[in-house]
């Protein structure tokens, strides 16, 4: 159950990628460099193949995150690019959260007795679970809106967050 579950996020992950290349006759890079590193860790993660620690593919992850969400100057895009990179960006970071806890298991991060940080570990599992629902949900409201590319985006973007938070926290 769990293969399927990190096959169809991986799967939607990479057509999410592919929107963001062919969406513009000019593609989006700071977009369509997070989603291919995104793409990328989901496959070493999945695949097992650990080329590249789970940490090092979250905090790239993470710094891919803050290049979209800084906005250059001067340039004012519409409502629809906002909310677009506002997704992509949330999306990046409860990616990079998740891939951490997939790789030491969500029932790893509950603090065993004896220990000092008890209250973490569910926090955290608590934090990236509600955030993958309303990043998902979110997306998904987006997936009825614009042409069909957009819509494509938002679709594959929500069923990436919601597919690997799932496969995470079976």
């Amino acid at each position: 159950m769990t293969e399927l579950l990190h096959a169809g996020a991986l799967g939607a992950s990479a057509l999410c990628a592919g929107c963001a290349a062919l969406d513009r006759p000019r593609p989006r890079v700071r977009e369509l460099l997070l989603m291919t590193v995104m793409t990328l860790g989901m496959l070493d993660l999945v695949t097992g193949m650990r080329v590249v620690p789970v940490v090092v593919w979250s905090g790239m992850l993470l710094a891919a995150s803050l290049a979209l969400a800084v906005r250059r100057r001067g340039r004012i895009g519409d409502d629809q690019d906002a909310r677009r990179r506002l997704h992509t960006t949330l999306s990046g970071v409860l990616m990079a959260g998740l891939m951490l806890i997939m790789a030491i298991g969500h029932r790893h991060t509950i603090q065993q007795p004896g220990h000092h940080h008890a209250v973490t570990g569910p926090l955290l599992v608590a934090a990236l679970a509600m955030g993958s629902a309303f990043l998902a949900a979110s997306a998904a409201r987006g997936a009825f809106r614009g042409d069909s590319m957009t819509r494509l985006g938002y679709g594959s973007l929500a069923a990436s967050v919601a597919l690997t938070a799932l496969a995470a926290f079976v």
